[in-house]
């Protein structure tokens, strides 16, 4: 879980989308308990509970896009 004052030091929304974006390069436990940090800090903040269902068909399907490419580029890299 990310301590009060890790928190603190993402108060300004340009490092908090940095360190959203940052990605896991190598399947380590430590890159691993940070992308479970990142799921839990979103879901504690109500991502999970979004309603996509107002974007445009062509928005969701460009972010499905993304998904699957990011999904793909973080299996390619875990295999090397």
């Amino acid at each position: 879980m990310i301590a009060l004052t890790e928190t603190a030091q993402f108060c300004s929304s340009k490092m908090l989308t940095a360190w959203l974006r940052r990605g896991a390069t190598v399947a380590t436990p430590e890159l691993l308990k940070s992308e479970l940090d990142k799921l839990e800090f979103l879901r504690r903040h109500g991502a999970d509970h979004l309603d996509l269902s107002r974007l445009p068909v062509g928005r969701r399907r460009m972010l499905a896009e993304i998904g699957r490419r990011s999904r793909r580029r973080t299996r390619e890299v875990g295999t090397d």
